[in-house]
């Protein structure tokens, strides 16, 4: 039974509370069979009903005491306000969640789980609360670990099953995509039309709610707050009432909403001017009669899409329209202005849709997925509809379209601006939809409103780029259209799609564990528990909400697939700018609040229910900073366009230079051909015949065409691309309906299987060999039926079989930048011509320039051309890496054996590092060998005669997991232990660097280890950031120009930190960006150097036979000249 509404004067209840009676404004009694549930608040009295209160306070008595009596009887457990530092509330809150508050069967798991978190978490607390100037790790490590199996924890007996309800147009649609996705993370789909039973018995583990209402179609009867906190819900309540319909994302998008939002920008226009119909009619009224010629079209649109009239754009010079739009005086719809300054594509207008991901609206937890559809739609004269005769595009095309046409800044600022504008959306949509699904259930015990902690939603929304590139949001869809596309649509939409689901399976529904990972940052965060007590000035106390809430991220970002953090993520300054001010965890206001008893009381109590976005918002800010210091990748340190934005990549990609005029005709023919009408890269609809089941129905690259011309039976072809054009755009088609083609490149002597069917990849000068695997996907385990193979070449800017000579006509030519990638804003770009007369006396005259000190001084490169504004007239292998004041020399082999005698030279790094360990190799020995693609740690003691060693360790491991990956320091002091002995002077030499991982954390590191094992006495060089991720390569993200002149910047500080620490630095970095498209390989197109074999015939006299010597040669211009810069330093006292 429940008494409510039994009334007490507020001095009784704080005696009672104070004498660890009741809880503050409620007690809770959990028994076997009963649960009874009091309420007592606070109210004046009247003096009529002092009699009521009185008969109230009987029988609160009485029934406390029948309640110990069977608590001592029926092992009913009584919440107590105890001097334990967990409030009741949050142990409350976890049996709640839990599930046992919610049936008297409660389930074998249920009960030991639940045991397990009253018994040891209140012990952890007590302990922490005793210990909290001591070692805590341990015992919050439990307390975490605790939380967690409440996120986790599935009874044994129940199985993986999806329950699919909703509207049955919607699930007929979209349900196949679905059953794939989840069957391939071994989920159950139950799907039953004639009945709810399973829904109602909540026997499953997903609830998949496909529908475009809010919650009529797929919850009757269901009570949100009784889910298990194992169940998923595909929904969030409210978010399609207020994102899906015309009139409240209106309200949303106006700036007005902003606005009343404590906190939040409002300068950020989201979207066009609207206004709700009939309630603005005389507003909107008003404006037009304000405006100017030329902004006269608005869009007119039903507030939900089964309204029964299709939106339409109206021209207010026209009688006929102001007439139409008088009815709406008394009729429901919403009026916009028409999109000023479309962004197009060959004169099309187009939108962009783009997937979201929500998985926590309040705080916020969103996901960008990486790949988007492009659909191209009719002028303003039709209404601005889809044209369901051109095929939709993916974003490697737009990308690709707006670096050609507009740049690679354009390319940055496009996906940048989708962004701020789909998390400002989410921000300002944050406590109306919160205020919705509040009120579905709250909780009965707290009084709080409900919060869906089981529930998440995929979004689609559609955006359209005006000139300046600014991106404003048409229309968000709740229910996104996942049906498969056969015509209408190319065939790698349903892949994009269908990757998606998977992908969105994966991070939802991931199990692992991730305590260990929220507890280092609650330790560098110097946080304390709410739950243990927490000091007035503490500037993070974290309740359990905060707690789940980093656990869910950090587990979510681990399986994150191809989705990418919108928000929380590493681009600080992006979402840092959506607030206007930030109000979270103000230690000025509590020094202020220090004398004040109830205020301090106050600030506590509302510490104990949850946070918002903008409350939590400097937490996030500050974990994201601790990641930006801790361990970067090769990769990973790269994303986006700051140096600092580390760990999680987020959608943008850095596209081509544009390819040569010549070429033009062909580039839009084969890549645009669907927008013109052509069926380039068109799909036609797939076969079920066996006969088809082992071809290819197309074979798409641009720019280039394939030799001989693509059929369907030849599965051999070549590809030449220009030096110009170093990345081309790839796709195959299957004949086959069951069939998937899948791109993989040769990898060393392995074909290494890539997840794409449609590809962005960069080729190196040369040759190159890739794949496209035909694979039968109806087993269990796909089958390989087919390959076709395309061997890419690359052209090379090196004249052929032209040996230069003094005596030929040149100009003696300077390369500081490239013009495609212009760095340096006070410096020319591209080759330009000098005074010097001929290229040999420019060499006299630099060779009489004194020897460099060191590896870090300012140069440029040097060559002799024909004609200096022609590239491919220049010759190339003569070039020089010229300081202005000094010079680099190349050691002879005699010279480089004498200085590297009875040294050990240790490297640590990635496979540029490793570049220079192999060219020293041959440059001593005189030839090369012994030669192996290590990613782990390779010793080579067969050089110059046994008196030199070489030990190589492998940094970063960024294709493991991260908690996976070594980190530095465990690497560099692996490879100090396996090089042992080591002389605490020059002999022993350490190379430490690689593309762009490095950063001043690691520098520091290198210290600190070498003053620990005392070799402050080495020699260290270190090899400088490099050029590289500069093209949107499939799977690769990228650094934009801006980025590139932040790697500039970073480099100077590097130096200044080595030189500080006494390391040499070689200005890698000025050597590769400057010819950033000549590297060799990598789809990083950061790689090089390349090792080449070859075997050679030579004639044993003695024996009167041929012997055939095997070896490798490391190949490369500009890996020789830092590699010999190397070279020079740890000899430096060779002369």
């Amino acid at each position: 039974r429940s008494f409510q509404g039994v009334f007490v004067s507020a001095h009784l209840i704080e005696s009672e509370r104070r004498r660890d009676c009741v809880p503050d404004d409620h007690f809770h009694i959990i028994a076997p069979v009963s649960l009874y549930s009091f309420s007592l608040g606070y109210g004046e009295m009247r003096k009529k009903r002092r009699i009521r209160l009185c008969f109230g306070l009987v029988c609160c008595l009485i029934i406390l005491g029948y309640c110990k009596y069977r608590s001592k009887n029926n092992d009913a457990t009584v919440l107590n306000r105890t001097p334990a530092p967990r409030s009741d509330a949050n142990i409350l809150k976890k049996f709640t969640e839990s599930g046992i508050l919610r049936t008297v069967k409660t389930k074998s798991a249920y009960k030991t789980a639940v045991s397990e978190i009253q018994t040891e978490d209140n012990t952890v607390v007590q302990e922490y609360t005793v210990q909290k100037n001591m070692n805590t790790s341990n015992l919050l490590l439990k307390y975490l670990s605790n939380l967690e199996k409440l996120q986790l924890l599935l009874p044994t007996e129940m199985k993986k099953s999806v329950f699919v309800t909703g509207i049955q147009s919607v699930i007929d649609r979209d349900i196949q995509l679905y059953k794939k996705a989840f069957a391939l993370h071994n989920f159950t789909v139950l799907y039953d039309k004639s009945s709810l039973e399973v829904l109602q018995n909540k026997n499953w583990t997903v609830l998949l709610c496909l529908s475009y209402s809010d919650a009529k179609d797929c919850f009757q009867g269901f009570q949100f707050s009784e889910l298990k906190r194992f169940q998923k819900i595909s929904h969030i309540p409210g978010i399609r009432s207020i994102l899906g319909k015309k009139d409240s994302l209106c309200q949303i998008t106006s700036a007005s909403t902003a606005q009343i939002i404590n906190g939040l920008r409002s300068d950020i226009q989201l979207a066009p001017t609207c206004w709700v119909m009939p309630g603005q009619y005389q507003q909107f009224a008003s404006a037009t009669t304000s405006l100017k010629a030329g902004h006269k079209l608005f869009f007119v649109k039903p507030v939900s899409a089964g309204s029964g009239w299709r939106s339409q754009v109206i021209n207010l010079e026209k009688h006929e329209d102001v007439e139409y739009i008088r009815r709406f005086h008394l009729h429901s719809g919403v009026v916009q202005e028409y999109f000023g300054n479309q962004l197009s594509i060959l004169d099309k207008p187009f939108s962009i849709r783009v997937f979201v991901l929500v998985t926590s609206l309040s705080p916020l937890r969103a996901y960008l997925y990486g790949e988007g559809i492009v659909y191209f739609r009719t002028s303003y004269r039709k209404s601005h509809h889809r044209l369901s005769t051109k095929h939709p595009w993916h974003f490697a095309q737009l990308r690709e379209h707006l670096q050609t046409i507009r740049g690679p800044q354009a390319v940055e600022a496009v996906f940048r601006n989708i962004q701020l504008a789909v998390v400002q959306l989410l921000l300002r949509a944050e406590p109306h939809v919160a205020t919705y699904y509040g009120a579905i259930g709250g909780d009965p015990f707290t009084g709080s409103l409900f919060r869906c902690h089981n529930c998440y939603q995929l979004l689609g929304i559609d955006l359209v780029v005006n000139t300046s590139l600014h991106v404003m949001i048409s229309e968000v869809n709740g229910q996104p259209n996942m049906q498969e596309a056969f015509q209408e649509d190319v065939a790698v939409l349903n892949s994009i799609k269908e990757q998606m689901l998977c992908d969105l399976v994966g991070l939802v529904f991931s199990t692992d564990s991730v305590a260990s990972a929220v507890l280092q940052i609650i330790d560098q965060l110097h946080a304390e528990l709410a739950s243990a007590g927490c000091g007035v000035k503490q500037k993070y106390c974290l309740i359990d909400s905060d707690l789940n809430y980093l656990l869910s991220w950090q587990r979510e970002i681990i399986n994150i697939g191809n989705f990418k953090q919108l928000y929380p993520s590493a681009d600080l300054l992006l979402h840092k700018s959506s607030f206007a001010a930030s109000h979270v965890h103000d230690t000025n206001l509590r020094d202020a609040l220090l004398d004040n008893e109830e205020l301090v009381d106050t600030l506590t109590e509302k510490s104990k229910s949850f946070h918002s976005t903008m409350e939590l918002h400097d937490l996030i800010f500050d974990v994201i900073k601790l990641s930006g210091s801790a361990e970067n990748t090769e990769l990973a340190s790269i994303n986006i366009s700051s140096l600092h934005k580390i760990k999680v990549p987020l959608l943008a990609h850095k596209m081509n230079p544009p390819v040569v005029q010549q070429q033009n005709e062909e580039y839009f023919g084969a890549l645009l051909g669907n927008v013109l009408g052509g069926n380039k890269v068109s799909a036609s609809p797939c076969s079920n015949s066996l006969n088809q089941m082992p071809y290819l129905s197309q074979l798409v690259v641009s720019p280039g065409r394939l030799q001989p011309s693509f059929d369907t039976q030849v599965t051999k072809y070549k590809l030449v691309i220009p030096h110009e054009s170093p990345m081309i755009y790839m796709a195959a088609i299957p004949a086959h309906c069951s069939c998937v083609a899948k791109f993989s490149t040769d990898h060393g002597t392995n074909l290494r299987i890539e997840t794409y069917n449609h590809v962005n990849w960069t080729f190196g000068v040369g040759d190159t060999d890739v794949h496209w695997l035909l694979l039968d996907s109806s087993h269990n385990q796909p089958w390989v039926i087919n390959q076709y193979s395309i061997s890419v070449t690359r052209q090379s800017l090196f004249p052929y079989e032209i040996t230069f000579t003094t005596d030929m006509s040149h100009k003696v030519c300077a390369l500081t930048q490239d013009c495609d990638l212009k760095v340096y804003p006070d410096r020319p770009c591209g080759l330009y011509e000098l005074n010097d007369d001929t290229w040999q006396s420019f060499k006299s005259h630099h060779f009489k320039k004194p020897k460099c000190n060191d590896g870090n001084v300012t140069g440029h490169w040097m060559l002799p051309c024909v004609q200096c504004a022609r590239p491919s007239t220049c010759f190339w292998h003569e070039a020089m890496w010229t300081p202005k004041n000094c010079q680099h020399t190349k050691m002879t082999q005699g010279q480089s054996k004498s200085c590297t005698s009875n040294k050990k030279i240790l490297l640590i790094g990635d496979s540029t590092c490793r570049g220079i360990m192999y060219y020293l190799i041959e440059k001593v020995n005189g030839s090369l060998q012994d030669w192996t693609e290590s990613y782990s740690s390779v010793t080579h003691k067969n050089v110059n005669n046994g008196l030199t060693t070489f030990t190589f360790s492998y940094y970063p491991q960024f294709w493991l997991a991260k908690k996976q990956r070594p980190v530095y320091e465990r690497t560099l002091v692996e490879l100090l232990e396996v090089s042992e002995p080591l002389s605490n002077d020059s002999n022993t030499v350490l190379i430490v660097g690689g593309v762009q991982w490095m950063n001043n954390h690691h520098i520091r590191v290198t210290q600190q280890v070498l003053n620990h094992t005392g070799l402050t006495g080495i020699i260290v060089i270190l090899k400088g950031l490099s050029s590289g991720f500069y093209q949107p390569t499939t799977g690769i993200n990228w650094v934009s120009l801006e980025g590139q002149k932040k790697l500039i910047k970073l480099q100077n500080y590097l130096s200044q930190s080595a030189s500080m620490h006494g390391f040499k630095m070689i200005d890698t970095l000025g050597m590769t960006i400057t010819r950033h498209k000549h590297f060799l390989y990598g789809n990083c197109a950061c790689q090089f150097h390349k090792v080449l074999h070859f075997n050679s015939s030579v004639m044993n006299e003695s024996a009167n036979q041929n012997k055939v010597l095997n070896g490798y040669h490391v190949s490369g211009d500009i890996n020789a000249v830092y590699s010999e810069i190397a070279l020079n330093i740890l000899c430096h006292d060779v002369t």
